[in-house]
């Protein structure tokens, strides 16, 4: 009867660990759409560099399979440099004053924005009063054509303020045919006026807390660049509109040439293509290279395009999520029960198979590493919800998971007076020196789990050969390090071995 019961148990588990996955394995067979964008700062900022027209660059890179114009809100500076305003600093109207230049109506504006087109100067001046509160009253100049003056002496750093997004880079992304996306800046005025090719808003930064409670009032897409600054801090909050968020990679290769070592950018196509299928990243945020040319970024562009493609994704704009991608608990219960298997698993495969005797150490091999891809199957089915997929919560407990099954799987592999012996025994200076190499391992690895950890240029290039030859990424803690130390303690019966070769057990499961 108690094993009809387990039986029945692990059944019902089993059936549903699968049913999850297989709703998890249908959307992510129908979530193959990519977004893929570049700023229009670094358009114009290339198009002046070589001299090339802006409309002509936008046909190109549209044929490349560009889908979307990120927009950055527009600067003091920037707008100065579009030769949409002019800047007049008090000391700068002083100095016309002292040389008795200044026009009449300059003479009662010690600090001054003038702007030649009325219409836009409407718009700045009502960018300013919602972001301050500070009514402007535009002044008119009349001289040889009629410019107006925005009165700015109350507005505190007006240097570095976002003035919004520029009506005429909007209006141009539109007529190119692309999407527009918002690039929100840490004090953002969040545009409730959107314009038909809208596709999301995108934040690379700790944004403060007006910005994320007027995305979520506003319930639009928005995107949150993986890896960026601060990030963790405050994607948690948009948990409750998880299916309007999605995830971007981007890789910044502004100063360096690709170009000069061909093996180079194959490492990089490599990682695009890493995080769109490992990580679910459906925006790339795409940047151009300064120091290489127009026709080379171009080819780069154009070898990503190609890589994606073949790897059996399309770029239009990314799917909408269904609800039914939930894991069907509640997330902490999930991530509680999902650290149990981590912890539990690889002890209990260890001590199971060895209790059952059997000799082949192949085939003890063999059982233990089916226990534990049952376990990471569990895992993966427990945290298939969509705000693990796009990273709003995460399992965080990947380091303490990877140590304490050395620990409990101790006693599964040596008697409490095998224990008593060994730590009443004299220590010897073998062991001593052995103890350190040990723990110096132990502590190598533990340090190396996780996702955010850096490596070597040559282990990157090294994965990178090892991904290209067997299609897949192999971990060097499983088929290098845990997996043959395993196999060797098996067949020799050495525990020692056996208890450090489970280490390629545990990454199966992490």
């Amino acid at each position: 009867m108690k094993k009809i019961l387990i039986c029945l148990v692990v059944f019902v588990i089993a059936g549903w660990a699968v049913s999850r996955l297989l709703v998890r394995y249908r959307f992510e067979q129908k979530n193959n759409k990519i977004e893929l964008c570049i700023e229009f700062n670094q358009i114009e900022r290339i198009c002046n560099k070589e001299n090339y027209q802006l409309n002509e660059f936008f046909k190109r890179i549209r044929k490349t399979d560009v889908t979307s114009i990120v927009l950055e809100e527009e600067t003091v500076a920037s707008l100065e440099k579009l030769g949409k305003i002019t800047y007049l600093s008090a000391s700068e109207i002083n100095k016309f004053r002292t040389l008795n230049i200044l026009p009449e109506q300059l003479a009662t504006h010690p600090e001054s924005i003038i702007v030649g087109e009325g219409d836009f100067a409407d718009y700045l001046a009502a960018v300013i009063e919602k972001k301050t509160g500070c009514v402007i009253k535009p002044d008119i100049l009349q001289n040889d054509r009629q410019w107006t003056i925005l009165d700015v002496r109350r507005i505190p750093d007006i240097n570095s303020m976002y003035l919004g997004y520029l009506p005429d880079k909007v209006r141009k992304i539109k007529q190119n045919g692309f999407k527009t996306i918002y690039k929100l800046s840490e004090q953002a005025l969040v545009p409730k006026d959107l314009p038909e090719n809208f596709s999301c808003f995108l934040i690379d930064r700790e944004v403060n807390e007006n910005v994320t409670r007027e995305l979520i009032l506003q319930n639009k897409r928005v995107t949150l660049v993986e890896f960026s600054p601060g990030i963790e801090s405050f994607q948690k909050k948009f948990r409750r509109m998880s299916d309007k968020i999605l995830r971007a990679h981007r890789i910044e290769l502004s100063k360096r040439n690709l170009f000069l070592v061909k093996h180079e950018i194959n490492t990089i196509l490599s990682r695009w293509n890493r995080a769109v299928r490992e990580r679910n990243c459906r925006v790339l945020y795409f940047d151009f290279i300064d120091n290489i040319s127009l026709e080379e970024n171009l080819n780069y562009l154009g070898l990503l395009c190609k890589k994606l493609k073949e790897s059996g994704f399309v770029f239009d704009t990314p799917l909408e999520v269904p609800g039914q991608v939930s894991g069907g608990l509640p997330d902490s219960l999930s991530k509680s029960i999902a650290f149990l298997i981590a912890v539990g698993f690889p002890v209990f495969s260890l001590s199971y198979v060895l209790k059952k005797g059997k000799k082949n150490p192949i085939m003890r091999f063999i059982y233990i590493c089916l226990i534990n891809l049952a376990g990471g199957f569990l895992i993966s089915s427990l945290l298939s919800d969509y705000v693990f997929l796009v990273k709003l919560d995460e399992f965080r407990g990947i380091k303490p998971s990877f140590i304490l099954p050395f620990i409990l799987a101790v006693p599964f592999l040596y008697s409490f007076e095998e224990i008593k012996i060994f730590l009443n025994s004299n220590v010897k200076i073998a062991s001593i020196v052995l103890s350190i190499f040990l723990l110096a391992g132990i502590v190598f690895m533990f340090a190396r789990s996780g996702n955010y950890m850096q490596i070597t240029g040559l282990e990157t290039q090294f994965r990178f050969s090892l991904e290209e030859m067997l299609g897949v990424r192999p971990r060097f803690k499983e088929f290098l390090i845990g997996h043959p130390i395993m196999l060797l303690g098996l067949g020799s019966n050495n525990r020692i071995l056996i208890l450090m070769g489970l280490a390629g057990q545990i990454s199966i499961i992490n």
